[in-house]
């Protein structure tokens, strides 16, 4: 059975080490005043986006807000 009254000992998140910088001067992948419509529907308006090569890049936002049309246009 588990004792769930003793302490749980969690080490402090820390990135790892990196031999090469993140996110040189030079982006790896640029949005610049990107827009797309879809029959009418402004799906995506004035979208400027450096992705640099070796960082984590995260995009963000509610249903609807463009993030696959974004993702779909790099994929082309």
């Amino acid at each position: 059975m588990t004792d769930h009254n003793s302490p749980v000992n969690f080490k402090a998140w820390r990135p790892f080490p990196s031999s090469d910088p993140c996110c040189a001067s030079i982006p790896h992948i640029q949005a610049d005043n990107l827009s797309i419509a879809y029959k009418g529907h402004q799906a995506l308006k004035g979208v400027n986006l450096n992705i640099y090569r070796g960082c984590i890049t995260a995009l963000v936002g509610p249903s609807g807000s463009g993030k696959t049309s974004f993702l779909m246009s790099i994929n082309r």
